[in-house]
């Protein structure tokens, strides 16, 4: 103690009492005077060592080198063709062609079970492209929260058994996950709440001693089945009624009948989006419960343009399985799916975060989440599948925390299922990019009639991502930054600053939507931006629309993340947009950046 500096002590204590008393006994001197002291009392000094004695440095500054701003995620990757065959089909029913219907299957666990996240891409999708069914629903609800937004169905007397469920060992489940068996009597009743479907078809069961089934639109018999059969195989039973029928009964007349759903369409052109989730499930029901040889039929018989695999959520809390035996099903089921559907486009689509309590209550994500979506991209990249990162697209870690506390809020309380206005964003997020992929495919295909075509078969080397893909990080996505304008009586020179200006051939310049001039920096293929652009003026809109084209002004500070051929990803380091990542020609990149100018003459 000898060493403690007791007179500073007592002469501090006896200031402070001076202090106090003075106030007491005169409070005028309070204000001014009293406040320096508190100002003085909080004044935080920084820590200097007391043993040894050192010098007081400057503070130390990193070399500009060794600070970098790590790339972004790639959120979307549909690179190498993988999603052509869809958007091709996309294509033709965005013309409006006579029987254009794309059709898109949704294998997932109990969000898509709920019909949560495809119950608002199937609506956003069926308002731009229209409406062409309500799509695959099962003919009962194996859970009491099983949704297809739209439908109310109604079953009775049915005996449900789904993938994976022990009760079952033929692994036959349809296309759905879930099998049905009934006896005379057995019903059900499916209620479309907008009357717009006139072809309907049962998926059935043929066996030996299959019973009979009879179908009802509006009260009006359209026929009956008898599902009978040397052995077991799918069987198909399609109707059609005169008038779009709200009110469709399948009912048992004789024996026992296994069915497994029905699909409700209409003649399109138009979209229609099968959500098939099952609750619990996880990618090895793709890749183990199902039966692969009945599977495969069912697949092809459906033949959808594009089929989504979205698991993730449930396997993420098996740590052993995520490290040592997920990669293994997921390429199982990937497998499985390219050899039944060898020409439709296949994506995965990673899950979403997964939030758990830690010890100090606060909410954290699961550690595995994000070590299943790098294998799922992985995955998806070597096997010739688009991926769509659902996890980073909603703000990656710590997501669930901040959905959870947002008011309203966007989860439940179990840190897993988003409530409606959660799943929304999801849903806005995944066809955004969608769309932009679809816009970028018209693009480079050019103005003539779209075909569907076949898809490549998988490339086992990883290929470039950023000119078939968009990389920019879209988690909190701002407007589409305004396009500054050019005065009549300036030159391209002296609009803006200094820029190189891309003019568009004559015969093409009145079709251009942009006013004025800009500096618009577009995500295109390596032909001329003007001859692509220009040309293409819708698909040049919905680009400008999506947010995702990168316009900047001059003299903006920007950092190089990466490049591919003569395009460069650059991101934004001051300003407004600072965080801002995009692409941009390689050639606009100097000490700072310079603007490509569009003008409409």
């Amino acid at each position: 103690m000898k060493d403690f500096p007791i007179n500073t002590a007592l002469t501090i204590v006896t200031v402070g009492l001076v202090v106090a008393g003075t106030g007491l006994v005169s409070p005028t001197i309070k204000g001014r005077i009293l406040a320096k002291f508190a100002a003085l009392a909080e004044l935080a000094l920084d820590r200097v060592p007391l043993s040894p004695m050192q010098r007081r440095n400057a503070p130390v500054v990193l070399p500009a080198s060794t600070v970098r701003i790590p790339p972004s995620t790639i959120l979307f990757n549909d690179s190498n063709g993988t999603l052509d065959h869809f958007y091709s089909a996309l294509w033709r029913t965005e013309k409006r062609e006579q029987g254009a219907v794309t059709r898109i299957t949704h294998y997932g666990d109990s969000p898509t079970t709920g019909d949560l996240i495809t119950g608002d891409v199937r609506s956003i999708l069926q308002s731009r492209f229209g409406n062409a069914g309500d799509g695959y629903v099962l003919i009962e609800k194996p859970w009491a929260w099983y949704q297809h937004r739209g439908v109310d169905l109604f079953g009775l007397g049915w005996v449900t058994v789904t993938a994976g469920h022990p009760g079952v060992q033929d692994g036959m489940f349809g296309l759905g996950g879930g099998s049905f068996t009934g006896s005379e009597s057995a019903s059900s009743r499916i209620l479309f709440r907008r009357a717009r479907n006139s072809r309907f078809e049962v998926w059935f069961l043929r066996q030996p001693g299959g019973g009979r089934f009879t179908v009802y639109a509006n009260g009006q018999m359209l026929g009956s089945v008898d599902t009978s059969g040397d052995a077991k195989s799918p069987g198909f039973a399609a109707f059609r009624s005169e008038l779009p029928a709200r009110d469709l009964l399948v009912h048992v007349d004789q024996g026992s009948v296994r069915l497994f759903g029905i699909t409700a369409e209409n003649p399109g052109p138009g979209v229609v989006y099968d959500s098939l989730g099952l609750n619990g499930a996880s990618i090895v029901v793709l890749a183990r419960a199902f039966n692969e040889a009945h599977w495969t039929e069912q697949l092809r018989h459906r033949s959808p343009d594009l089929l989504i695999v979205n698991y993730g959520t449930n396997e993420a809390g098996f740590t052993p399985f995520v490290d040592k035996g997920y990669e293994v099903e997921l390429r199982e089921a990937i497998r499985r799916i390219h050899a039944a559907l060898p020409n439709s486009s296949v994506l995965i689509m990673s899950p979403m975060d997964r939030g758990q309590r830690a010890s100090s209550s606060e909410v954290e994500t699961m550690p595995t989440i994000p070590r299943i979506v790098n294998i799922q991209r992985r995955v998806a990249e070597e096997s010739g599948c688009a991926f769509f990162d659902t996890f980073d697209a909603m703000g990656g870690e710590g997501t669930m925390a901040r959905w959870y506390s947002a008011e309203p809020r966007l989860v439940a309380a179990d840190l897993i299922h988003p409530y409606g206005n959660g799943g929304e964003i999801i849903a806005t997020l995944f066809t955004k990019e969608l769309l932009t992929g679809l816009a970028r495919f018209k693009i480079q295909r050019g103005p003539e009639s779209p075909e569907v075509v076949p898809k490549s078969p998988p490339s086992k080397e990883p290929g470039p991502t950023s000119l078939d893909s968009t990389n920019m990080d879209t988690r909190a996505v701002p407007s589409p930054i305004p396009v500054p304008h050019a005065s009549a009586s300036q030159t391209p020179d002296q609009a803006d600053g200094p820029h190189q200006e891309v003019h568009a051939p004559a015969e093409t310049r009145h079709q251009s939507h942009l006013h004025g001039k800009g500096t618009i920096i577009v995500l295109a293929a390596e032909r001329s931006v003007s001859e692509e652009l220009l040309a293409h003026p819708d698909s040049l809109k919905e680009l400008i629309q999506s947010g995702l084209l990168f316009t900047v002004s001059n003299g903006t500070p920007v950092e190089i993340m990466e490049t591919q051929g003569s395009w460069i990803k650059v991101i934004i380091m001051d300003g407004p947009m600072r965080g801002r990542s995009g692409w941009i020609a390689g050639k606009q990149v100097q000490p700072r950046i310079k603007s490509t100018a569009y003008s409409k003459r």
